[in-house]
C-alpha cells in the first residue's frame, strides 16, 4: 500500500511541475483562441484610401500650424530681445 501512495505522490508532483512549466504557453494559446472568436470585423472605411488620405492631409495641416506658431514665437522672442537691448543702450547713453 505504501508503494501505491509513493507512486501517486510522484505522479502528483510531476503533474504539478509540468503544469507550472506549461501554464504560460497555455495562457497565450487560450488568449489567441479567444481573439479568433471575438475579433471584430474591420469596416470598409478603415481600408478606404480616400479616408486615409484625408486624415493624412489633416495631420499635415496640423503640423504646418504648429510650425507657423513656433516660428512666430521665435520671431517675437528675438524682436523682444532686440527691443530690450535698444532700450538698455538708450539708458546707457543718457
Amino acid at each position: 500500500m505504501e508503494k501505491m501512495n509513493f507512486i501517486y505522490f510522484c505522479l502528483g508532483v510531476s503533474s504539478l511541475a509540468l503544469g507550472f512549466i506549461i501554464k504560460p504557453y497555455v495562457d497565450t494559446l487560450v488568449a489567441r483562441i479567444k481573439q479568433v472568436f471575438t475579433r471584430k470585423e474591420r469596416t470598409i472605411e478603415q481600408y478606404n484610401i480616400e479616408v486615409l488620405v484625408e486624415r493624412m492631409n489633416e495631420m499635415e495641416e496640423q503640423m504646418n500650424n504648429v510650425a507657423k506658431t513656433h516660428f512666430r514665437r521665435e520671431t517675437n522672442r528675438k524682436n523682444n530681445i532686440r527691443r530690450e537691448v535698444r532700450d538698455y543702450l538708450k539708458e546707457l547713453q543718457k
